[in-house]
């Protein structure tokens, strides 16, 4: 992503944010980039309603709870979309 020159890219991969997080240690040229979570791209096209609602919540569901793992780590739907809203400042 860095020999490209992009400024950022999106990932579902927590590999990606540790690589990111020490980038200046590991000189990799990366510092300078910044991620977008998946989860920040579901809920970017639920504020430009750029696709319908089913369809957000059916890649939010397949991305971050499918698995009883996921289902405990992360918040169902309705708490997701309220959590952004509120991280976000929106009404």
């Amino acid at each position: 992503m860095a020999t490209k020159g992009f400024t950022y890219f999106a990932s579902h991969d927590n590999n990606c944010y540790v690589i990111k997080g020490n980038a200046e240690n590991l000189h990799s040229g990366l510092d300078t980039l910044s991620i977008v979570g998946m989860y920040e791209l579901i809920y970017c096209l639920s504020r430009m309603e750029s696709c319908n609602r089913e369809g957000r919540r059916i890649l939010y569901k397949y991305l971050y709870h499918m698995t009883n793992n996921e289902k405990n780590r992360n918040p169902n739907w309705q708490d997701f979309t309220q959590g952004m809203k509120m991280l976000y400042g929106d009404s």
